[in-house]
């Protein structure tokens, strides 16, 4: 059996609790601040570039909770709403990580953010053969699941189970069509190109130093 000092040298020294916790809140206002800027048509374009989309990947890879992954979703949500934003998006290391965001979140409002930006990624041909891998459709479903059972958010007893199946669903269609398309087409095939989705509303509630 473990020695208590032994137990106090295993545990995270107070500061570094602290230090987490002003991480992940960091990490959620900068991924809304770009969601933020890419509400208008010239900020989706300007987001639309390889360093933010690396950033937004970095983060919500160390993302801990809800807030960070629905704040990165949303990110990837308001740019992949313009073709410059889809295009940006529909590689590996983006698709891969709303697949695992989706299989880890609980808030029905990260479901949706997810979920979107996974449409908007669809869109395009190589994107809509990106999202029809397994990984996504798993991370659909598993989203799905939260919302039929009432898991995590009770959001049934809020009345948003609707709006967040609704956009799970169409999540899910999308990807499915393009798992059949991928398979008779090839990469190359897949969606045709069509407008994105709407951007979400603005954060306009950032937290002031």
């Amino acid at each position: 059996m473990p020695s208590a000092r032994r137990e106090r040298r295993q545990a995270a020294p107070p500061w570094q609790e602290r230090a987490a916790a002003r991480s992940e809140a960091a990490r959620a206002e900068i991924a809304n601040v770009i969601s933020n800027i890419a509400f208008c048509k010239a900020g989706e374009t300007l987001m639309a570039c390889d360093d933010v989309t690396a950033a937004l990947v970095h983060m919500g890879r160390d993302a801990a909770g809800d807030d960070v992954r629905d704040a990165v979703a949303g990110a990837f949500w308001n740019i992949g709403s313009g073709e410059a934003g889809r295009h940006a998006f529909a590689r590996d290391d983006v698709v891969a990580l709303l697949a695992e965001m989706g299989q880890r979140a609980e808030r029905d409002s990260a479901h949706v953010s997810i979920s979107t930006a996974l449409v908007n990624i669809a869109l395009t041909h190589h994107g809509s053969f990106l999202c029809g891998r397994p990984a996504v459709l798993n991370a659909l479903v598993a989203m799905g699941t939260q919302v039929a059972s009432g898991d995590g958010t009770a959001i049934a007893a809020r009345g948003d189970a609707g709006s967040t199946a609704d956009t799970i669903c169409r999540a899910l269609l999308t990807a499915s069509v393009a798992a059949t398309s991928a398979t008779t087409t090839g990469a190359s095939g897949g969606a045709t190109e069509r407008a994105g989705t709407p951007r979400r509303r603005q954060r306009h509630q950032l937290p002031r130093p």
